[in-house]
């Protein structure tokens, strides 16, 4: 029936619903003579069925040895992969066909080709613990230091998975154990953490006069640390009195120090200091251990850390006296403004001062303490929003006092050109309406859409408000941008009461 087909000049490359072409589909059930008949007649053996798989996939999958020698045989190619998919070789591997693995070896399949994660089949086979494959690939040319999407190499994951035997092999193959992954951890980091002794053994042999041992004995210091075992930190300096208490060589550049200080083991951290460790080494995302100490709250580390002239990295998202406000951490606010620090600071992302932001959640024992050590109560932030605007638009009216008391301009414009007042009737906050309105806020300032506070009162339908606004000489008849009055406004979001009010003062 095919030749016949052949002879008519059938198109042998059709595929049916789901992309399989009729070779795929004989690959699949084991039809090696109408194989031969398609590939004699130029059927293409690289067409790939809907799930990115050719007819040596196929063959693979559906373990048909005869038929994957037969396609191989015919010249197809072992190394194609579409779309960065897996090869015939990584599949195989996958699927722990260590003789199938030997047969695409044979024909030159590339154990070193990457698929869309960066794995090589070497990857593969360290991940499920194929350690005759990982051998057949090593002695195959696979380079041991190819790096996933990850950074990790073969070793990085046997290493992990605690394969001692695939972890040997590997550096009998030269696989490098000081390779970083995108986490800065070394092979030989992981062994170390995992209490895995292979790696450490076959460098002391392999390379004698190494400082292999001083690493080792740093790493142990940096893993001590983070488990808070104050007892492992004291022996291990006590044995090794040249230890290198700033090693920073670890999983994300982080120093004994610093980790100590993140989990919050203060007793490690003082005895770390009493050493003199360095309290400025940041890691790799510019963290410092003043840094992460008041992000997570720990006051006395921050205090130990201050007294060491400890300093603060700047990040993205501000410094260190920003952070500690906005999460509320009153005590290592007060700790860090009996130094000298910038309370004024606006290097983040929005421009926002320790002040705005402690402003914006209502930290009001922060927003006391930074404005007695001189924090600017007019400093604006990226869209020219002050603390007291920010207090407005939250509702926070112990905030809004606090500022008002201390002098500070109500009537500053944001970039929309609104008051602090714009957005408290907004809002329907209406006891900072009346002490703004009581600090001589004008309520006549008109926003970029030439909108007084009574538009955006009536557009919510907050009563009260608008008739404190109407009060206050604020005028109920201004046309806004779009030719809209109040009573306008009111009327279309159907808040009756509010056009009554209104109407009476038309």
């Amino acid at each position: 029936m095919v030749s016949l087909l052949i002879h008519y000049e059938c198109d042998t490359n059709l595929t049916n619903e789901c992309n399989q072409s009729a070779l795929f589909v004989s690959s699949c059930n084991n039809y090696a003579e109408i194989i031969k008949l398609l590939l004699e007649n130029k059927s293409d053996p690289y067409i790939c069925n809907s799930h990115a798989q050719t007819p040596l996939h196929a063959a693979i999958s559906n373990d048909n040895t005869h038929i994957l020698n037969l396609l191989l045989e015919y010249g197809v190619d072992p190394n194609y992969a579409p779309f960065c998919t897996s090869t015939p070789l990584c599949l195989a591997v996958a699927e722990g066909k260590t003789n199938t693995v030997k047969l695409l070896l044979n024909y030159r399949a590339d154990p070193n080709i990457v698929n869309k994660n960066n794995e090589t089949s070497l990857h593969v086979a360290a991940t499920r613990g194929y350690t005759d494959i990982v051998k057949l690939l090593l002695t195959n040319s696979a380079n041991p230091d190819i790096r996933d999407n990850h950074g990790k190499t073969t070793l990085h994951i046997a290493t992990e998975k605690g394969y001692s035997k695939i972890i040997t092999l590997l550096l009998l193959f030269q696989a490098n154990p000081y390779l970083h992954d995108m986490y800065n951890k070394t092979p030989f980091f992981i062994s170390v953490e995992k209490d895995i002794d292979v790696i450490l053994n076959f460098i002391l042999k392999t390379l004698p006069n190494s400082n292999v041992r001083q690493t080792y004995v740093s790493i142990c210091l940096y893993i001590a640390s983070k488990c808070g075992d104050l007892k492992k930190v004291k022996l291990l300096f006590k044995q090794n009195t040249d230890i290198d208490f700033d090693y920073s060589d670890n999983e994300c550049k982080q120093t004994a120090l610093y980790i100590a200080s993140k989990r919050g083991h203060s007793d490690i951290v003082s005895f770390l200091l009493d050493l003199k460790c360095d309290p400025n080494i940041a890691n790799m995302y510019n963290e410092t251990p003043l840094y992460i100490a008041h992000c997570n709250g720990y006051t006395s580390i921050v205090k130990a850390l201050l007294k060491m002239n400890s300093f603060f990295f700047e990040k993205s998202n501000g410094t260190s006296l920003y952070m500690a406000s906005s999460e509320g951490h009153t005590d290592i606010v007060k700790s860090m403004l009996k130094y000298n620090i910038d309370v004024n600071s606006t290097d983040n992302e929005y421009k926002q001062s320790a002040l705005y932001v402690a402003s914006k959640n209502g930290y009001i024992d922060i927003v006391a303490l930074l404005i007695h050590h001189g924090g600017d109560i007019n400093l604006t932030n990226k869209y020219c929003q002050t603390p007291l605007y920010i207090a407005s638009s939250m509702g926070h009216t112990g905030v809004v006092k606090l500022l008002l008391v201390n002098n500070c301009d109500p009537n500053i414009c944001s970039v929309n050109d609104q008051t602090s007042l714009h957005v408290a009737a907004y809002r329907g906050h209406i006891d900072i309406v009346k002490l703004l309105l009581q600090y001589n806020c004008d309520p006549n300032i008109c926003d970029m859409y030439n909108r007084n506070p009574i538009h955006g009162a009536s557009y919510e339908g907050h009563t009260e408000i608008i008739r404190l606004l109407i009060e206050h000489n604020c005028s109920p008849n201004l046309l806004n941008k779009y030719e809209q009055t109040p009573l306008d406004v009111a009327i279309n979001n159907r808040h009756q009461t509010v056009v009554e009010i209104l109407l009476e003062k038309i």
